[in-house]
């Protein structure tokens, strides 16, 4: 719902404050939306790729931190994987990395996530703008 809403007042915007903008700018405009959508969607996919794991097929996500507590790093080595703890941990990612860690992990994948689809909606808007534009002219 977050990412629908930021998308929303992302259209709004560009309909409200560039619609008056000139072709060559709203083209400019198109292609820093082109560039962070691309941008934004690596950074997504890496982002789950490195960061989550799911328990079981028929289970969520789990987001996981980039600082293990000191406890469990001390128990991290060849016999025994991070997997493995966060397996041992019932799949609770806050006994195995640190509350700040997983905050700004899942932050950071959310930013990206909405930054892909907010970009692309203000990509298609500023396209509908050009297009009503040479149609007028």
């Amino acid at each position: 719902m977050l990412t629908s809403v930021a998308q929303f007042l992302a259209v709004m915007w560009a309909f409200h404050f560039w619609q008056g903008s000139s072709v060559k700018a709203l083209n400019r405009r198109m292609k820093g939306c082109a560039v962070v959508f691309c941008a934004s969607l690596l950074f997504s996919g890496i982002m789950i790729q490195q960061f989550t794991s799911r328990p079981a097929p028929d289970k969520d996500l789990v987001v996981h931190g980039y600082l293990l507590r000191p406890e469990i790093q001390k128990l991290i080595g060849p016999s025994y994987r991070i997997m493995d703890a966060l397996r041992d941990a019932e799949f609770d990612p806050f006994q195995v990395w640190t509350g700040g860690s997983i905050l700004i992990t899942h932050t950071l994948l959310v930013m990206s996530w909405m930054g892909a689809f907010v970009s692309i909606g203000i990509f298609v808007s500023l396209f509908v703008i050009v297009q009503r534009k040479r149609r007028v002219n």
